[in-house]
Protein backbone atom coordinates (compact mmCIF):
# COMPACT_ATOMS: atom_id res chain seq x y z
CA UNK A 1 0.00 0.00 0.00
CA UNK A 2 1.35 3.37 -0.93
CA UNK A 3 0.35 6.98 0.18
CA UNK A 4 1.38 10.58 -0.58
CA UNK A 5 3.98 12.09 1.45
CA UNK A 6 2.22 14.91 2.47
CA UNK A 7 -1.17 12.77 3.52
CA UNK A 8 -3.34 13.91 0.20
CA UNK A 9 -4.61 12.95 -2.58
CA UNK A 10 -3.29 12.55 -6.12
CA UNK A 11 -4.35 11.71 -9.42
CA UNK A 12 -3.23 9.00 -11.27
CA UNK A 13 -3.63 7.54 -14.65
CA UNK A 14 -0.56 5.17 -15.47
CA UNK A 15 1.11 2.73 -13.61
CA UNK A 16 4.74 0.68 -14.96
CA UNK A 17 5.73 -2.42 -13.53
CA UNK A 18 9.98 -3.72 -13.98
CA UNK A 19 10.86 -7.26 -12.68
CA UNK A 20 14.07 -8.50 -14.10
CA UNK A 21 16.49 -6.71 -12.21
CA UNK A 22 19.70 -9.35 -13.63
CA UNK A 23 19.36 -11.18 -10.34
CA UNK A 24 17.03 -13.81 -8.81
CA UNK A 25 14.74 -16.20 -10.81
CA UNK A 26 13.07 -15.92 -13.95
CA UNK A 27 9.62 -18.02 -11.97
CA UNK A 28 9.93 -15.55 -9.36
CA UNK A 29 8.53 -12.61 -11.24
CA UNK A 30 5.05 -10.91 -11.21
CA UNK A 31 2.96 -12.14 -13.87
CA UNK A 32 -0.13 -10.85 -12.47
CA UNK A 33 -1.67 -8.47 -10.48
CA UNK A 34 -4.12 -6.16 -9.66
CA UNK A 35 -4.30 -2.39 -8.80
CA UNK A 36 -6.86 -1.03 -6.56
CA UNK A 37 -7.40 2.53 -4.71
CA UNK A 38 -8.51 4.05 -1.88
CA UNK A 39 -9.87 7.81 -1.11
CA UNK A 40 -10.61 6.85 2.60
CA UNK A 41 -8.30 4.77 4.69
CA UNK A 42 -6.30 1.61 4.41
CA UNK A 43 -8.87 -1.07 5.30
CA UNK A 44 -9.93 -3.82 2.93
CA UNK A 45 -13.61 -2.28 2.86
CA UNK A 46 -11.73 0.91 1.77
CA UNK A 47 -10.31 -0.13 -1.77
CA UNK A 48 -11.77 -0.35 -5.10
CA UNK A 49 -10.60 -2.31 -8.22
CA UNK A 50 -8.81 0.02 -11.13
CA UNK A 51 -6.62 -2.12 -13.21
CA UNK A 52 -6.08 -6.10 -13.58
CA UNK A 53 -2.77 -7.04 -15.45
CA UNK A 54 -0.71 -9.78 -16.40
CA UNK A 55 2.98 -9.10 -17.62
CA UNK A 56 4.36 -10.82 -20.61
CA UNK A 57 8.12 -9.47 -19.94
CA UNK A 58 10.87 -8.83 -17.60
CA UNK A 59 11.07 -5.27 -18.88
CA UNK A 60 9.05 -2.55 -18.04
CA UNK A 61 5.39 -2.21 -18.89
CA UNK A 62 3.03 0.09 -18.71
CA UNK A 63 -1.05 -0.39 -17.86
CA UNK A 64 -3.13 2.38 -18.70
CA UNK A 65 -6.75 3.74 -17.11
CA UNK A 66 -9.11 6.51 -16.41
CA UNK A 67 -7.43 9.60 -14.51
CA UNK A 68 -8.40 9.16 -10.66
CA UNK A 69 -8.25 10.71 -7.55
CA UNK A 70 -6.37 8.49 -5.15
CA UNK A 71 -5.39 8.58 -1.37
CA UNK A 72 -4.15 5.03 -1.51
CA UNK A 73 -2.59 2.42 -4.01
CA UNK A 74 -3.19 -0.62 -3.42
CA UNK A 75 -0.52 -3.51 -5.58
CA UNK A 76 -1.43 -6.86 -5.27
CA UNK A 77 0.38 -9.61 -6.74
CA UNK A 78 -1.73 -12.77 -8.09
CA UNK A 79 1.22 -14.70 -9.69
CA UNK A 80 3.41 -16.44 -9.15
CA UNK A 81 1.48 -18.28 -6.26
CA UNK A 82 2.86 -20.45 -2.92
CA UNK A 83 2.31 -23.51 -5.42
CA UNK A 84 5.15 -22.73 -8.14
CA UNK A 85 7.90 -20.59 -5.87
CA UNK A 86 8.30 -19.38 -2.08
CA UNK A 87 9.49 -16.24 -3.29
CA UNK A 88 8.18 -13.50 -5.73
CA UNK A 89 10.45 -10.94 -6.99
CA UNK A 90 9.60 -7.14 -8.21
CA UNK A 91 11.99 -4.41 -9.77
CA UNK A 92 10.15 -1.22 -10.10
CA UNK A 93 6.97 -0.12 -9.35
CA UNK A 94 5.97 3.28 -10.71
CA UNK A 95 3.13 5.13 -10.67
CA UNK A 96 1.97 8.06 -13.09
CA UNK A 97 -0.15 10.77 -12.97
CA UNK A 98 -0.33 15.11 -13.44
CA UNK A 99 1.98 16.39 -11.36
CA UNK A 100 2.96 19.77 -12.73
CA UNK A 101 0.98 22.32 -10.52
CA UNK A 102 2.12 25.65 -11.02
CA UNK A 103 1.26 27.63 -7.88
CA UNK A 104 -0.50 30.97 -8.43
CA UNK A 105 1.06 33.33 -6.44
CA UNK A 106 -0.04 36.24 -4.49
CA UNK A 107 0.02 39.13 -6.67
CA UNK A 108 -2.61 37.02 -8.85
CA UNK A 109 -4.84 36.90 -6.84
CA UNK A 110 -7.88 38.74 -5.25
CA UNK A 111 -10.57 38.22 -2.69
CA UNK A 112 -13.77 39.55 -5.16
CA UNK A 113 -15.87 38.83 -1.96
CA UNK A 114 -16.20 37.50 1.25
CA UNK A 115 -18.78 36.82 3.66
CA UNK A 116 -18.44 38.73 7.59
CA UNK A 117 -15.19 38.40 9.48
CA UNK A 118 -13.54 40.21 12.53
CA UNK A 119 -12.64 43.40 11.75
CA UNK A 120 -8.63 42.83 12.09
CA UNK A 121 -8.74 39.10 10.92
CA UNK A 122 -10.06 39.61 7.24
CA UNK A 123 -10.19 37.51 4.31
CA UNK A 124 -7.17 39.26 2.57
CA UNK A 125 -4.97 37.41 5.28
CA UNK A 126 -5.98 34.01 3.53
CA UNK A 127 -3.29 35.25 0.23
CA UNK A 128 -0.63 37.08 1.92
CA UNK A 129 2.05 34.89 2.44
CA UNK A 130 1.95 35.83 6.64
CA UNK A 131 1.28 32.09 7.87
CA UNK A 132 1.32 33.15 11.90
CA UNK A 133 -0.44 35.57 14.30
CA UNK A 134 -3.55 37.24 13.66
CA UNK A 135 -2.61 39.36 11.03
CA UNK A 136 -2.11 35.56 9.32
CA UNK A 137 -5.44 34.56 10.42
CA UNK A 138 -8.97 35.10 8.35
CA UNK A 139 -11.39 34.57 11.47
CA UNK A 140 -15.03 34.09 9.22
CA UNK A 141 -18.25 34.08 11.52
CA UNK A 142 -19.72 30.78 10.85
CA UNK A 143 -23.58 30.90 8.87
CA UNK A 144 -25.98 29.56 7.85
CA UNK A 145 -26.10 28.48 4.74
CA UNK A 146 -22.39 28.21 4.98
CA UNK A 147 -19.63 31.04 4.67
CA UNK A 148 -18.12 31.54 2.17
CA UNK A 149 -15.07 33.64 -0.07
CA UNK A 150 -14.93 34.09 -3.85
CA UNK A 151 -10.88 34.54 -5.17
CA UNK A 152 -10.59 35.43 -8.65
CA UNK A 153 -7.13 36.23 -10.74
CA UNK A 154 -5.87 39.47 -10.66
CA UNK A 155 -5.95 39.57 -14.62
CA UNK A 156 -9.72 38.90 -14.76
CA UNK A 157 -8.67 35.51 -16.78
CA UNK A 158 -10.09 32.55 -16.59
CA UNK A 159 -7.36 29.32 -15.72
CA UNK A 160 -7.84 26.03 -15.32
CA UNK A 161 -6.83 24.92 -11.46
CA UNK A 162 -6.81 21.16 -10.45
CA UNK A 163 -5.64 21.74 -6.97
CA UNK A 164 -5.77 23.75 -3.87
CA UNK A 165 -3.46 23.69 -0.38
CA UNK A 166 -5.19 25.44 2.71
CA UNK A 167 -3.44 26.03 6.42
CA UNK A 168 -5.56 26.47 9.51
CA UNK A 169 -3.00 26.71 11.97
CA UNK A 170 -1.61 30.13 12.60
CA UNK A 171 0.40 29.49 15.94
CA UNK A 172 -2.93 32.06 17.18
CA UNK A 173 -7.01 31.28 18.64
CA UNK A 174 -8.33 27.86 19.19
CA UNK A 175 -8.13 24.75 16.96
CA UNK A 176 -12.12 23.52 17.31
CA UNK A 177 -12.18 27.10 15.14
CA UNK A 178 -10.07 25.14 12.16
CA UNK A 179 -11.97 24.95 8.97
CA UNK A 180 -12.59 21.24 8.85
CA UNK A 181 -14.60 20.37 6.18
CA UNK A 182 -15.24 22.46 3.14
CA UNK A 183 -16.08 22.34 -0.56
CA UNK A 184 -15.52 24.12 -3.88
CA UNK A 185 -17.44 26.22 -6.52
CA UNK A 186 -15.96 27.58 -9.22
CA UNK A 187 -17.81 29.97 -12.18
CA UNK A 188 -16.21 31.01 -15.42
CA UNK A 189 -18.88 33.81 -15.64
CA UNK A 190 -20.21 36.04 -12.63
CA UNK A 191 -20.42 35.56 -8.60
CA UNK A 192 -23.96 34.99 -8.30
CA UNK A 193 -25.03 31.52 -6.80
CA UNK A 194 -26.64 30.19 -9.87
CA UNK A 195 -23.19 30.80 -11.64
CA UNK A 196 -21.59 28.28 -9.56
CA UNK A 197 -21.16 24.34 -10.00
CA UNK A 198 -19.54 22.34 -7.47
CA UNK A 199 -16.35 20.73 -8.30
CA UNK A 200 -15.13 19.21 -4.95
CA UNK A 201 -15.85 18.33 -1.21
CA UNK A 202 -13.29 17.37 1.26
CA UNK A 203 -12.23 17.37 5.12
CA UNK A 204 -9.04 18.87 6.55
CA UNK A 205 -7.68 16.66 9.10
CA UNK A 206 -4.98 19.02 10.86
CA UNK A 207 -3.74 22.38 11.17
CA UNK A 208 -1.26 22.16 9.03
CA UNK A 209 -0.59 22.55 5.22
CA UNK A 210 -2.66 19.95 3.12
CA UNK A 211 -3.23 19.49 -0.43
CA UNK A 212 -6.27 18.61 -2.46
CA UNK A 213 -6.69 17.71 -5.89
CA UNK A 214 -9.36 17.53 -8.35
CA UNK A 215 -10.00 17.52 -12.26
CA UNK A 216 -8.74 20.82 -14.03
CA UNK A 217 -11.50 22.97 -14.14
CA UNK A 218 -11.62 26.49 -15.92
CA UNK A 219 -12.47 29.21 -13.48
CA UNK A 220 -12.27 32.95 -13.42
CA UNK A 221 -14.06 32.51 -9.99
CA UNK A 222 -13.35 30.00 -7.23
CA UNK A 223 -15.82 29.63 -4.03
CA UNK A 224 -14.57 28.47 -0.97
CA UNK A 225 -17.31 27.50 1.31
CA UNK A 226 -16.58 26.71 4.59
CA UNK A 227 -18.89 23.68 5.59
CA UNK A 228 -17.75 22.95 9.11
CA UNK A 229 -17.67 24.31 11.91
CA UNK A 230 -21.03 25.91 11.39
CA UNK A 231 -22.75 27.91 13.94
CA UNK A 232 -23.75 24.80 16.39
CA UNK A 233 -20.18 23.99 16.77
CA UNK A 234 -18.42 27.54 17.00
CA UNK A 235 -19.07 30.97 16.24
CA UNK A 236 -16.25 31.62 13.91
CA UNK A 237 -13.85 29.58 11.33
CA UNK A 238 -10.31 29.75 11.15
CA UNK A 239 -8.38 30.02 7.99
CA UNK A 240 -4.67 31.13 7.96
CA UNK A 241 -3.85 30.58 4.20
CA UNK A 242 -5.37 29.26 0.79
CA UNK A 243 -3.11 28.32 -2.45
CA UNK A 244 -4.89 28.07 -5.88
CA UNK A 245 -2.63 26.13 -8.05
CA UNK A 246 -3.41 25.28 -12.26
CA UNK A 247 -2.06 22.18 -13.91
CA UNK A 248 -0.09 21.44 -17.08
CA UNK A 249 -1.37 18.65 -19.55
CA UNK A 250 0.95 16.23 -18.65
CA UNK A 251 1.94 13.03 -17.12
CA UNK A 252 5.14 12.16 -14.46
CA UNK A 253 6.22 9.67 -13.07
CA UNK A 254 5.33 10.48 -9.01
CA UNK A 255 7.98 10.75 -6.79
CA UNK A 256 5.99 11.43 -3.77
CA UNK A 257 5.06 7.80 -2.70
CA UNK A 258 5.80 6.23 0.62
CA UNK A 259 4.39 2.83 2.04
CA UNK A 260 1.35 2.84 4.01
CA UNK A 261 1.13 -0.30 4.81
CA UNK A 262 0.04 1.79 8.36
CA UNK A 263 -2.57 3.98 8.89
CA UNK A 264 0.20 7.62 8.52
Amino acid sequence: IFGFLDGGTGQIEKIKLLTDTKVGFRNRWVTHFRVLYSTTGIQEQDFIPLVTGQKQTGDWEEYTFPRQTVKFIKLIIDQPTSATTEFCQLGEFQVFGRAEYVKTNKAELAITYGTPTDPAEIWPNAIDGDLTGWDGTVTAMTLDPPAYVILSFADQSVKNISKIRLLTDTGVGFSFRWLKMFHIEVSTTGIKNNDFSTVFSATKNTGDWESFYFDPVPAKYVKLVLDHPDPTQSDYCQIGEIEIYTQADTSVALENLANRNQQP
